[in-house]
């Protein structure tokens, strides 16, 4: 377990489900110069074949796959975290816990 110090906490932001850049899924095995395997695909020519289990931290809805919410924390130093949640409503709870009691300005 990695602990950091919510004092130096410099920047927050948070994302809510959007299309990944990272994966995609087909749905239907197809033909071209190779064979294409039901499933999900890492890179945008999908040919990176990964498996039929959805990505870790992503979330498959109408065969598109999405990155699930995320908080992006960047503290002093450089250092940035990123936490993923289920809901966008659990992400925004999470933001607003670890900032509570601080002067923030929204932008």
């Amino acid at each position: 377990m990695t602990k950091h110090n919510l004092d130096k906490l410099v920047k927050v932001k948070v994302n809510d489900f959007y299309r990944s850049v990272w994966y995609t899924y087909e749905s239907k095995p197809k033909k071209y110069f190779w064979q294409r395997e039901q499933g999900f695909y890492r890179d945008c020519f999908g040919i990176n074949y990964v498996g039929k289990e959805t990505p870790k931290n992503h979330t498959l809805k109408n065969g598109v796959v999405y990155e699930n919410p995320e908080v992006f924390m960047n503290f002093e130093g450089g250092v940035e975290k990123v936490k993923y949640f289920l809901t966008f409503k659990e992400a925004i709870e999470f933001a607003e816990k670890i900032t509570q009691g601080k002067n923030w300005l929204l932008n």
